[in-house]
């Protein structure tokens, strides 16, 4: 299937007291993740071509963790039809980033049930529709500038080889930085939990690791393949230059 993604849009819902009441008598936390993907037509996206639609919960401790969380969102995503190129580069990520922000709000610290929607828009080619998937080529159209819409634009390539590089664990390069920035970046380590938010990997003495102006840290080529397809901070949509 020839196929470029369009544009994945994540929203907060909060009004979902059926969902709510169903799971208030058990002692858990829970997210329930509401997903929608359309595949649309490459000439045309009003022309839906199939959709996926299914809402889902799980338990949130589960989702946040970095063992289960990917594996239990990619075998419920496999079965969409969608490319696993996308789903594994794209989608999966974008949703763990999310649900990791959701938690941390501090309006969501007293609430049992966090639930979210997850709609992917895919345009694929009408003659090819029902071959096999190819991998996401990055193509990006996407409309609108809705706050949680990821439009798939890629960062300039002097914005990526400006990226401020250095091993993991170098605490002679961290100290080499003014006081605010040392500050900044810290922070920024605490919170991607020293782990790399793309390929989920906890840093390792040495790695050699890339920090966005934002001062999120992703290991260099995990962030240089991401922002060649988009633009975006995977944590926190920091904007680069496109």
């Amino acid at each position: 299937m020839a196929a470029s993604i369009c544009r994945i849009k994540l929203r907060e819902v909060t009004n979902n007291l059926e969902v709510q009441q169903r799971y208030s008598h058990i002692p858990y936390d829970f997210f329930n993740i509401v997903v929608g993907i359309r595949f649309v037509s490459s000439l045309n996206r009003e022309t839906m071509l199939g959709s996926f639609n299914e809402s889902v919960t799980y338990c949130r401790d589960t989702i946040l963790s970095d063992k289960d969380g990917p594996n239990i969102l990619l075998s419920l995503l496999e079965r969409t039809g969608a490319p696993l190129g996308y789903i594994r580069t794209f989608i999966i990520p974008g949703i763990l980033s999310y649900a990791r922000q959701l938690h941390s709000n501090p309006l969501n610290f007293a609430r049992k049930l966090i639930s979210f929607e997850v709609e992917v828009i895919i345009k694929v080619s009408v003659d090819n529709f029902d071959d096999e998937a190819d991998e996401p080529n990055g193509n990006d159209d996407g409309d609108g500038d809705d706050e949680d819409t990821l439009n798939f634009k890629p960062a300039t390539c002097l914005s990526v080889q400006a990226l401020r590089r250095y091993k993991w664990g170098d605490d002679e390069e961290q100290d080499c930085l003014p006081l605010k920035k040392r500050r900044r970046l810290r922070e920024g380590l605490n919170s991607a939990n020293k782990e790399c938010a793309i390929c989920l990997d906890e840093f390792s003495e040495g790695d050699e690791v890339a920090s966005m102006p934002c001062t999120h840290v992703f290991h260099d080529g995990c962030i240089i393949k991401w922002l060649k397809t988009n633009h975006l901070c995977p944590l926190c949509r920091f904007q680069m230059p496109t």
